[in-house]
């Protein structure tokens, strides 16, 4: 049982938890939300009713979204493989039960994905 969240989590979850905030927080991400509240601001003051132009805030999704991205496609992409791999095997070898060991092989691939891209 997690104490901050009140859920069951596993001890790996929780250290992926604690470990993307500490990459998010070293990598500028905090900067950069702070950034994007302020120009946010910017472009629309509270108190204002006065509709803003759609340009600048498209602009500013665009750059949250770009980031996002760059951050996640790396896991994703390892872990599609993952289950391309997984589904081969269901395929091909089908007497050995893929759901049996997919859990070990998950459990690898996020061990790799901790090792190579953090």
């Amino acid at each position: 049982m997690d104490p901050a969240t009140g859920v069951d989590t596993s001890e790996l979850a929780r250290l992926f938890n604690l470990f993307s905030a500490a990459v998010y927080l070293t990598n500028g991400g905090l900067n950069f939300i702070l950034e994007t509240l302020w120009q946010s601001y910017n472009l629309w003051p509270s108190g204002n009713f006065n509709f803003p132009k759609l340009e600048p805030l498209f602009s500013y999704i665009n750059n949250i979204m770009t980031h996002t991205i760059v951050y996640a496609s790396p896991v994703i992409a390892v872990m599609l493989g993952g289950e391309a791999v997984l589904g081969l095997l269901a395929r091909y070898a089908s007497q050995l039960n893929a759901f049996a060991i997919s859990l070990t092989v998950k459990s690898a691939l996020a061990f790799l994905i901790l090792i190579i891209y953090f």
